[in-house]
């Protein structure tokens, strides 16, 4: 009963001190180091009691048996010794400690179609080339179809009809009409995937309701001035979490940063000696300077300088060990949330309260002060300055003044 690393085998005291120096490398706090060990030594007493020298799945297999650890469901301690062993087992195969992602009921496909929905990322991935952004939307929203096919009793492909179709659209009814229109959008893509590889007919790609939305259909979501000095006012610069989401929140206040650029800044990225942030746009592929100023260059500095210890070139990180950077699916919703509720700023029902209404609330200004729309398109990276007039809904003071009167109406009549 052995486990290899590729090369070797692990000695159970042996593993157990690598695991240990690979905690205190990526900068495990000692209270999370000492509650992992204790679940070590248990580890090895009962490896001991069986004379057992190496490590192995079948021995952690034996171990999560004698003390009735259950695979769902857990007590938090017993989330604590499954991690425990995980880090074991990684240790083990990849030398190394691995970030564990947690798998919600909405990652669940009906076992009838989990081929198929392997075949049909593979085809989005490497045939398409879809954004990991798109395809995490596409892709949901094809989960749930085939969980809604399962439990209304379809088997295989018999899904793919029109009352199958509209069924699960009206299950959709609550949401916004451009939510239900990419929901529909994505299962005709996975009917067009269907039709190509000659699993269904042509004709499938008809039984999928159309939902159209006007493109000027919603008014982009703006913050008032006063509300954004009293967010950034909240901020509590002395600890390590809000000089970390106080840069954050510049970035997207001041410069109008997307999510995803935030998320992806690299030390690289920052041009201290012009005083510039130069990169390359996760959307568009397009790059981008803009000139970095006092404000937020003096809170990156602050980070930086409280940053914790990692090898990784990412501005922003986690500030739990391993101090990881930001998933790539992360919206850094909870950076504006937690210091939004800290303010007590109240906002509109049905609101759109996430870091990109920060990002409208930067073009919405920049209309006020008159900035033409070259401008501002150069600002916020857009590729085209159609894509900035969106922005125009929201400056009502120019749409006020260009208002007719009633009365000058009827006069000319």
């Amino acid at each position: 009963m052995t486990m290899h690393d590729g090369t070797r085998t692990w000695a159970l005291d042996e593993l157990i001190e690598a695991a240990h120096n690979e905690l205190l490398r990526r900068g495990y706090a000692s209270s999370s180091r000492h509650s992992i060990r204790s679940h070590w030594r248990r580890f090895r007493n009962f490896c001991q009691e069986h004379a057992w020298q190496t490590f192995s799945q079948e021995v952690v297999a034996a171990y999560k048996q004698a003390i009735s650890l259950p695979e769902e469901k857990l007590t938090p301690y017993q989330r604590d010794v499954r991690c425990a062993l995980r880090m074991l087992t990684d240790m083990a195969l990849h030398g190394s400690i691995q970030r564990r992602m947690r798998r919600t009921a909405t990652d669940f496909v009906p076992p009838t179609y989990v081929a198929l929905f392997d075949d049909f990322t593979t085809y989005c991935s490497q045939t398409l080339h879809l954004r990991r952004t798109t395809m995490r939307c596409l892709l949901g929203h094809v989960r749930a179809f085939l969980r809604f096919a399962h439990t209304e009793g379809h088997n295989g492909l018999s899904c793919l009809t029109h009352e199958c179709f509209t069924s699960f659209l009206l299950t959709k009814t609550h949401c916004q009409p451009r939510t239900l229109a990419c929901c529909a959008a994505s299962l005709r893509s996975f009917c067009r995937y269907a039709c190509l590889r000659g699993l269904v007919a042509v004709s499938a790609m008809d039984a999928i309701p159309k939902i159209r939305v006007p493109q000027d259909a919603t008014i982009p979501a703006i913050w008032k001035a006063g509300d954004i000095e009293k967010l950034l006012a909240a901020v509590d610069r002395a600890s390590p979490m809000g000089k970390r989401d106080y840069a954050i929140l510049l970035l997207a206040v001041r410069l109008g940063l997307r999510v995803g650029d935030i998320r992806g800044l690299m030390l690289d990225h920052l041009d201290w000696e012009r005083g510039r942030i130069e990169l390359e746009q996760a959307k568009t592929g397009q790059s981008l300077a803009l000139p970095l100023g006092e404000e937020c260059g003096q809170a990156l500095i602050d980070w930086l300088r409280h940053r914790p210890p990692c090898q990784c070139r990412n501005v922003f990180v986690l500030l739990r060990a391993p101090f990881e950077p930001f998933g790539q699916d992360h919206n850094l919703y909870n950076v504006i949330t937690v210091w939004r509720r800290r303010a007590n700023i109240a906002l509109p029902a049905r609101s759109r309260c996430g870091l990109h209404s920060l990002r409208h609330t930067v073009a919405s200004r920049m209309l006020e002060a008159g900035l033409p729309l070259e401008t501002i398109a150069g600002t916020l990276g857009h590729r085209s300055p159609q894509t900035t007039r969106i922005y125009l809904k929201i400056d009502i003071e120019a749409l006020r003044s260009a208002a007719l009167d009633p009365r000058e109406v009827s006069d000319h009549e």
